[in-house]
Parts: structure tokens; C-alpha cells; sequence
């Protein structure tokens, strides 16, 4: 490399720096404006839509100086002590006090215990989901099957169910409902929302009451997911250049907050879609897939959108392979109650309605409906270009589709963002960087 060159490559890595830090940035701006602010979040994700719509390769290869490498690694060490302090309180909180912040990892636990007494967390009549209780309550009265109890008991009622899940405290809350009708789908309504890995992961905390065990599996989980796509960036551009994707990472505010200090659970999908792309990436696609399908076990979003890579080269092994590991985690559950477990988790995002967290919220339903169907066209001429051998990045693609799956969503809630986030870090770091393979590993 020439002398004039080495300036330009480090000024290549700061330039790389700043793109991170705008990436970091926008995971702020997403908690700065949340619900009510689906128009600014739009613009956010439509900036971040475009910016990597548009990016390509320089023309030097970014070299990590000194003195950026002492900023990155004293950024990564506060940041690691963040986590880890924050990881403990949060623990330590909920062992006190024997809550769980945020409903999905409320769900999780809930969905266990009626695991561990013999009973179906998404079957008929189950009562799982206690937001959706409440946002569905007009709808369950209309059709005939309101609490039992007066609104001002309607409280106490339900932390009486929540307390034993027994079937009295259940039919104060729930009445039920009969096996056809508008009563029939609101009783198919209100189970657990996820795939059933997570609950049966937790049988034993569950066993042992100790709720405090959802949050530290989450926290564990975020720093093996964090770990994992550092070591996949590692790989593909070497050390210094991943360290600051590393930076980057460790200081997203989405995943901190959404799943070392709440319970949200795509954390446990977006691990699996890491290791899925990992094995992917190493020319494993089979490993891949059945990773992949792990991951679809415990939330089907971010990983279906996910699915499509497994068909690259045309081999059917890994589709094959995704199909039979997902069928054989949920059959058990489709057995028992196939409807409960369609109108639960796969057919659950058709009912769930707009909110002011997505620019829908504030625009006429047509035009969410056409910004949908253009999404889902840009997904597809997305994945056949890659599959095609049009686009060498799969990086890239996956921040695209994540980033297009998520600006004509109906709602955009921050546990979201990493969706897209950890693929743009990945994305940029490639890059920016010599693009250098890990032995075993095959060009894209």
C-alpha cells in the first residue's frame, strides 16, 4: 500500500465510524419517538431504507488506526459494563420482587405454568395474553362472552386467575364459549403468541418458581446473539474492522432496553437467524436451515422473512430440513389443537390492527394497503436477485428486507428494530472492509 493511501483507508474506518454511530443514533430516536410518532418513525426507516439501498463498496478498504482502536475498545468495555450491570439489576429485581417486565416475557412465564399443569397455552378458551384480553374486550361482549364480573372487580379477578390459572377464577374473567361463532374465534384468541420453545425451555425455572430465570435467559441470549454476529463480522473482514460493529451493537439502545432490561423475545429468533446465516455463509446451508427453524420455534418473525436464502444453488436438503425440524416443534401442539395454535401464532398478525407506532396510523387504509404490496414486490425481486447471484451481499439483503418488512408494517414496536438493525451493522462493517472469508467459507 502506498503512502498516500494509508490516510484515505483510515479515513475510509471513520467514515465507517460515523455511519455506525448514525445506526446507534437512530436506536434512540426510535425510544425517543414511540407511540404517537409513527410518521417521524416512518421517515427514520425510510432514511435507513435508502442509505442502504444505496450503499457500495469504496474504493480503499478501511483501516483501523491506533488511536481508533484504543476509542473502540473503551466503548466496548463501558458498554460491556453496562450490560452486565444492567443485566444484574434487572435480575435482581425481579427475583425480589418475583415480576417480569413487559408482557411477552409475562405471556412466556404464564404459557409454562399452564404447561406444567398438562394444560395447552393456545388452545380453546386458554387465557394467556392479558393485553389482548383487554384490547379485545368490545369484541368478546359483543359476542356474548364478557367477564362475569362488574368492570371495578374486573382487576382483582384477573390477578386472581393470574395467581392459581385455575378454571373457576378463569370462567370470572372468561366465560365459556361455545364451540362455533364470533365466541368461538375470541376463545382461540387469547392463548400464547409465540412458538413453544421458550415456555418449554422455562419449565424447569417455572417448576422451581423462579420468574426472575425469563429475564436472565434473555440477557444471556442478547450477549450470544451480540457474540455470535461479531464472530460472523470477524470472519468475513477481520478483527478491528468488526470490533467497531462490535461498538456498535453493544450500544443499540433497542437491544439493550427491548431484551436485557425487558423480556421482548425475537432475541431468541434473532439468535437462531445469526447462527442460521453463520452456517449459511460457511457453506452449511442444512445447518442453517435447522437453525433457522429453531428460530421460527420460539417467534415464526424475524425468521420467515429469513426462509428464502435457504434456497440458493437451488439444493432442496435445506428447505427440507427447515420444514421437518419446524414441523416436529409445533405438531405436538397442532395435534391438540390445530385451530388454537393457527389463530394464536401463524394467523395472529392478521388481527392485529394499526397503531400510531407505524405512519399507517395517520394515513388512509388504501394507502397501507398499496405500501404493502409494494414492500412484499421489493422483498421478492430482493431474494431472486440474491438468488440469482445479482447481489453478493447477504448482509445487505437481509437489512433490506428486514427494513422494507418493517416501514409498511401496520406497527412498528422498537422490540422490532434489531430485525433490521444487526444486519445494517453487518452490512456496513462488509463493507467497509477486504471482505476477507473464514477457511471453509464460500464467496456470496
Amino acid at each position: 500500500m502506498s503512502a498516500s493511501a494509508v490516510p484515505l483507508s483510515s479515513a475510509r474506518a471513520l467514515g465507517l465510524a460515523g455511519a455506525l454511530a448514525l445506526v446507534v443514533a437512530a436506536s434512540f430516536a426510535f425510544r425517543l419517538f414511540d407511540w404517537g410518532a409513527g410518521p417521524t418513525r416512518g421517515v427514520i426507516l425510510l432514511e435507513m431504507l435508502v442509505a442502504m439501498a444505496w450503499l457500495g463498496a469504496p474504493a480503499v478498504s478501511a483501516e483501523v488506526g491506533t488511536r481508533l482502536s484504543l476509542v473502540v475498545n473503551a466503548v466496548i468495555a463501558a458498554a460491556a459494563a453496562l450490560w452486565l450491570s444492567t443485566a444484574v439489576t434487572t435480575v435482581a429485581t425481579s427475583a425480589r420482587t418475583g415480576a417480569i417486565p413487559l408482557d411477552q416475557g409475562q405471556t412466556t412465564w404464564r404459557a409454562g405454568r399452564l404447561l406444567l399443569r398438562g394444560e395447552n397455552p393456545y388452545g380453546f378458551g386458554a387465557l394467556v395474553d392479558f393485553q389482548t384480553y383487554f384490547d379485545r374486550m368490545s369484541l368478546r361482549e359483543a359476542a356474548g362472552v364478557g367477564p362475569a364480573v362488574p368492570p371495578d372487580a374486573l382487576k382483582s379477578a384477573l390477578q386472581a386467575y393470574d395467581s392459581t390459572l385455575a378454571a373457576p377464577e378463569r370462567a370470572a374473567v372468561l366465560p365459556p364459549a361455545p364451540a362455533a361463532g364470533p365466541a368461538a374465534l375470541e376463545a382461540h384468541l387469547l392463548g400464547y403468541k409465540y412458538g413453544p420453545l421458550f415456555p418449554l425451555l422455562a419449565l424447569p425455572f417455572v417448576a422451581l418458581g423462579w420468574p426472575a430465570a425469563i429475564m436472565a435467559l434473555n440477557g444471556l441470549v442478547a450477549a450470544l446473539a451480540v457474540a455470535a454476529l461479531y464472530a460472523t463480522m470477524r470472519e468475513r473482514v477481520g478483527a478491528p474492522l468488526a470490533r467497531l460493529g462490535l461498538a456498535a451493537l453493544m450500544c443499540d439502545n433497542t437491544i439493550l432496553v427491548n431484551f436485557v432490561t425487558k423480556s421482548a423475545t425475537d432475541i431468541w429468533a434473532l439468535l437462531f437467524c445469526i447462527l442460521a446465516v453463520r452456517a449459511v455463509l460457511r457453506d452449511r446451508p442444512s445447518w442453517g436451515a435447522a437453525a433457522l427453524a429453531i428460530g421460527f420455534g420460539f417467534k415464526i418473525f424475524p425468521c420467515a422473512l429469513l426462509f428464502p436464502m435457504l434456497l440458493k444453488d437451488r439444493r432442496a436438503a435445506p428447505a427440507l430440513v427447515f420444514v421437518g425440524v419446524a414441523a416436529a416443534i409445533y405438531a405436538p401442539f397442532a395435534i391438540a389443537d390445530l385451530s388454537g395454535l393457527m389463530h394464536n401464532v401463524f394467523l395472529w398478525p392478521a388481527y392485529l390492527g394499526t397503531d400510531t407506532t407505524s405512519w399507517a396510523a395517520f394515513a388512509p387504509p388504501l394507502a397501507g394497503r398499496i405500501a404493502r404490496l409494494l414492500g412484499l414486490a421489493a422483498i421478492v425481486a430482493l431474494w431472486a436477485r440474491y438468488l440469482l447471484r445479482r447481489e453478493p451481499s447477504l448482509f445487505r439483503v437481509l437489512a433490506l428486507v428486514a427494513l422494507l418488512a418493517l416501514v409498511t408494517s401496520a406497527a412498528f414496536h422498537n422490540n422490532y428494530v434489531p430485525w433490521a438493525s444487526i444486519w445494517i451493522v453487518a452490512a456496513l462493517v462488509e463493507r467497509f472492509g477486504p471482505a476477507r472469508l473464514a477457511p471453509g467459507a464460500s464467496a456470496l
